[in-house]
């Protein structure tokens, strides 16, 4: 049966205050983002991978024995009970330490383009809104389907098991009746490929559903070490182009530039990426802080690149975006200030 020790599982999980203090020297240190990655990948060691792995162990453990034992009510609940509690924790502790690991990262980005202050405070809060949003729709929809599993798994069990006690009382050999129980639980993983796959791949995180061009509805699902690469490692490692966006913006800046921030080879091109590179000003690729400057200028805005799924780690994009120099700044201000005049004289 499920031990008790998953209600405490994770709370020992907690980033210690000397890891504190060793990811506090490495980051003032650092003089370039690839340093401050070094922090995001060794928080990932510390600390996530390890409570992935006691979390995909957890549920196998409960689906495994949702599948081969017929369990009382109360000892469903219990399981049910057991999961939700722990998971949940998990759920905190995550959340917890990203905020930590993420003020952090802020910070020094802010500090390495010599952004305001004020930046720090709302990127930090721009980075653990979205994080806590992410990993509250993935492990609610997980807690949803594994407690739908134990549910049915265990109603599969009774009337399995009140069909070998018939066959029991019927006279039928022993042998028989245990070839019977083996081959029904070997099957039972067909009737539920989505559990089949979640015990033999660990992929246990749903993503939110949608709705395709065909009208069906789909998902996908996850590993833990996937999900959490993605929602935590990648969003991290964004920051330095989120540092940028919030510190123009601030400024009134109304473009940054875009270059190749990773020369590393990727397979497929980002396309979005390549058109905003083949558009030229001033012999630099632009992107506007705002929609009305990307009219002018006849560029993308940062939102419109997003929109693209350029500025995505997950999409082959090995590009950023840096603060333009006060000379490129003041022509295209001067252009924006043309364009303001003329179309005042038009509406007259």
């Amino acid at each position: 049966m499920i031990k008790d020790t998953y209600r405490t599982l994770f709370q020992k999980y907690e980033v210690t205050a000397s890891d504190r203090k060793s990811y506090e020297a490495i980051i003032a240190a650092a003089t370039s983002f690839d340093e401050v990655e070094q922090i995001i990948n060794q928080f990932m060691g510390d600390y996530v991978s390890k409570m992935n792995k006691h979390l995909t162990t957890m549920i196998q453990d409960i689906l495994n024995t949702a599948i081969s034992t017929e369990m009382l009510n109360s000892e469903v609940r219990n399981a049910e009970n057991v999961f939700v509690f722990s998971s949940s924790v998990y759920e905190r502790t995550l959340k917890a330490n990203y905020a930590i690991v993420a003020d952090m990262v802020a910070g020094k980005c802010v500090d390495l383009i010599h952004g305001k202050p004020k930046v720090q405070k709302m990127l930090t809060d721009n980075l653990i809104s979205q994080f806590n949003t992410r990993i509250e729709g993935a492990m609610a929809n997980t807690r949803a389907d594994v407690l739908n599993y134990i549910r049915k798994l265990q109603r599969e069990m009774i009337l399995k098991n009140r069909q070998l006690m018939q066959m029991a009382s019927q006279g039928m050999f022993e042998g028989a009746i245990e070839t019977e129980k083996i081959l029904f639980e070997k099957n039972l993983l067909k009737k539920f490929p989505q559990l089949e796959k979640m015990l033999k791949e660990g992929k246990v995180l749903k993503s939110r559903s949608w709705v395709d061009d065909k009208g069906v509805e789909r998902f996908r699902t996850y590993t833990l070490e996937e999900y959490t690469e993605m929602s935590v490692s990648e969003t991290l490692k964004n920051v330095d182009r989120d540092a940028v966006e919030y510190s123009a913006k601030y400024m009134n800046e109304p473009v940054v530039e875009f270059y190749l921030r990773d020369h590393r080879h990727v397979e497929d091109p980002n396309e979005a990426c390549a058109h905003i590179m083949n558009k030229k000003l001033w012999g630099m690729s632009l992107l506007a802080t705002s929609e009305s400057a990307a009219r002018v200028l006849g560029i993308w805005s940062i939102d419109k690149a997003r929109a693209e799924h350029s500025l995505e780690i997950a999409r082959h994009c090995r590009h950023s975006i840096r603060r333009c120099s006060d000379e490129v700044l003041n022509k295209i201000n001067k252009l924006l200030n043309i364009s303001g005049l003329t179309d005042q004289i038009n509406e007259v």
